[in-house]
């Protein structure tokens, strides 16, 4: 055997078994990043947007501004649909509402809602 070979199994044998329960585990662990796969992809798109200056802060300020986004979602009507319209109007009305994507789905939802009832449409 080499050398190097005899003292890597040296080293690994003293270090003995690992074992999960020997570490210590943290005191509080920071709230994670949450999954927003079960949102449409504009939906997704809309929330990641509003936290972008959170991202560049971290995992615990970008999971904080994601849970918010969430929970505002879930108290909210949502994004509407704008499938039964022509793809004109549908950019239109996307183009009108951009600064509020940038904020988040609850404001965009908002604004798309608003768009739609200025050409007679009544969203759910």
């Amino acid at each position: 055997m080499h050398r190097t070979h005899v003292l890597l199994v040296a080293l690994l044998a003293a270090c003995g078994p690992h074992s999960p329960a020997a570490e210590p585990s943290p005191v509080s662990a920071p709230p994670g990043i949450p999954s927003l796969a079960g949102l449409d992809p504009q939906t997704q798109q809309s929330v990641r947007a509003a936290c972008i200056t959170q991202f560049g802060e971290g995992p615990v300020a970008y999971g904080r501004c994601l849970n918010g986004q969430l929970d505002a979602l879930r108290r909210s009507p949502g994004i509407p649909s704008l499938a039964g319209l022509d793809t004109e109007t549908q950019q239109s009305i996307r183009a009108a509402c951009i600064t509020q994507f940038g904020e988040g789905p609850v404001a965009y939802g908002g604004c798309l809602r608003a768009q739609l009832r200025s050409i007679g449409i009544q969203p759910n």
